[in-house]
């Protein structure tokens, strides 16, 4: 049996959801926090390592339980205004994809925002705000925002590799 997990990476809240093969929710999480863009390096690789420790925790055991995880991570929006954290959020990226890898041998699999709702709505251009109150609608229970995108890349993904079998 496989296993998928969705993240949609964010420095103040990563979604983080893993689903099985049928679709169920396995496990959903937010994690992170704000800080001040003036704040010691310190305390934002201590918010960096947090976030890619909860996601490694969950990968390993997850990884002794299924054949396979397939991890799916939120593609970077490169067109969103007011990006001011643009590098923290980049060294995030790549703290995360890094640790998959050699801990786990797990190259993930980048999904587009657009790629990901038209798969689960049926429309690419399906709004943010709209995501988690339809999930709410279907019988999805989630935190916020963040892990209901994750869920959306979770389930994305779920679907393209059981058709690709």
């Amino acid at each position: 049996m496989r296993c998928f997990v969705g993240l949609d990476l964010s420095l103040s809240g990563t979604g983080i959801v893993a689903i099985d093969d049928g679709g169920n929710v396995l496990f959903r999480d937010v994690c992170g926090h704000s800080l001040s863009r003036k704040s010691e390096q310190e305390k934002k690789t201590d918010r960096l390592v947090h976030i890619v420790g909860n996601i490694v925790s969950l990968v390993k055991g997850l990884s002794g339980k299924y054949d396979s995880v397939l991890v799916g991570i939120e593609n970077y929006a490169f067109g969103r205004a007011g990006s001011g954290a643009v590098f923290d959020l980049g060294e995030l990226n790549g703290s995360v994809k890094l640790q998959l890898r050699v801990a786990f041998g797990i190259v993930h699999h980048p999904i587009a925002v657009s790629t990901a709702r038209k798969s689960v709505f049926g429309k690419g251009n399906f709004k943010k705000d709209d995501v988690r109150p339809e999930l709410l609608r279907r019988g999805f229970e989630f935190v916020d925002d963040n892990d209901a995108d994750a869920y959306v890349i979770a389930e994305c993904l779920r679907r393209k590799v059981m058709k690709d079998d």
